[in-house]
């Protein structure tokens, strides 16, 4: 299915400091039209309530029964994609081919939507339109709608369908999905508004473009009186600006253990680690640094590789390192 190819083209914006309301910066002359719309906030620290007061002012939510906004509503397939279309501003080029859609209210809005690759039918030539959504689906709509690479992710298992394990780790690793104990509950209004914002904010802010330098990864060690090893593993930010680096989980690395060629040990292999979502900035020049001590190796040829589990960081940040144990 092909998907709508998403161009901001946005004006440079420098964060304002946080204040109590919202505060509002017009990025553009020109929103429409598989853009978001023209205005963005800068102040990040906006409750439920005010993202949803944002969003309504955009025009992308217009409240239920008298305009409220309901947001322990449960959310159906119809005002999700109805939702996205207001946001893009979309237009369907062809009629909906979905027998249950017919004389549906919004018949045009998910036709443009599923045009664009952000939703698709349920089978037998049907929508469902009026499904319920559950959190799960909705981390696949909102990883589709930013054009993420949900295949650059890493996660721990989530408690969720397994077709939804990298759409949910690309949802909570960018923020676009808050934690929860099962993934297949339905979606609420309020799961709804925090996705939609934080994927409205991505979409204005998602510049693009290529960054000089890289991540520079090193690996040193050194061998123990007891015939253990210790190996250091570092990631220097050498770009021209900082890099933040994302993760779902407790877990910051990962590492695996070959011998004469075959893979015997990988550290995540026998650990747990908390589910949560956390940001860690790398300013110009810092480094990050893991220790690690290895034991009980026995005579052979051996090479140890270690990366970063951070999102969309993991080929760019390995290294390995080759030694042998008499």
């Amino acid at each position: 299915m092909k998907k709508k190819t998403i161009i901001t083209g946005l004006l440079s914006l420098s964060l304002a400091t946080a204040m109590i309301s919202p505060t509002y910066a017009n990025v553009g002359s020109d929103c429409k039209g598989g853009k978001p719309k023209c205005e963005r906030v800068i102040n990040s620290e906006l409750s439920i309530e005010q993202k949803y007061t944002f969003l309504k002012e955009q025009g992308i939510f217009k409240g239920k029964t008298y305009g409220k906004a309901h947001l322990n509503k449960k959310v159906t397939r119809a005002e999700l994609a109805v939702v996205i279309d207001r946001m893009l501003d979309l237009r369907p080029s062809k009629e909906t081919t979905f027998i249950d859609l017919k004389k549906h209210w919004a018949k045009n809005e998910i036709t443009a939507v599923v045009e664009a690759g952000f939703m698709e039918g349920k089978g037998n030539n049907t929508f469902q339109p009026n499904k319920h959504v559950t959190l799960e689906e909705l981390a696949q709509v909102l990883v589709r709608l930013t054009d993420l690479n949900k295949d650059k992710y890493m996660s721990i298992w989530l408690p969720g369908s397994d077709w939804a394990q990298v759409y949910l780790a690309a949802a909570l690793t960018e923020n676009l999905l808050r934690g929860a104990d099962d993934y297949t509950k339905q979606a609420k209004r309020s799961h709804l508004v925090y996705g939609i914002y934080q994927a409205y904010q991505m979409l204005l802010t998602n510049k693009g473009g290529i960054v000089a330098g890289s991540l520079e990864p090193s690996i040193n060690y050194t061998k123990n009186k007891d015939g253990s090893y210790n190996f250091t593993y570092k990631v220097k930010n050498q770009t021209e600006k900082p890099q933040t680096l994302k993760y779902s989980s407790g877990q910051r690395f990962d590492y695996k253990l070959y011998k004469n060629g075959k893979q015997i040990y990988q550290y995540s292999m026998d650990k747990l680690f908390i589910m949560e979502y956390k940001e860690i900035e790398l300013k110009q020049g810092e480094e990050l640094t893991f220790t690690e001590k290895v034991e009980d190796l026995k005579p052979g040829n051996y090479e140890i590789e270690f990366w970063l589990v951070a999102a969309d960081k993991a080929e760019t940040t390995k290294k390995k390192v080759q030694f042998s144990v008499k």
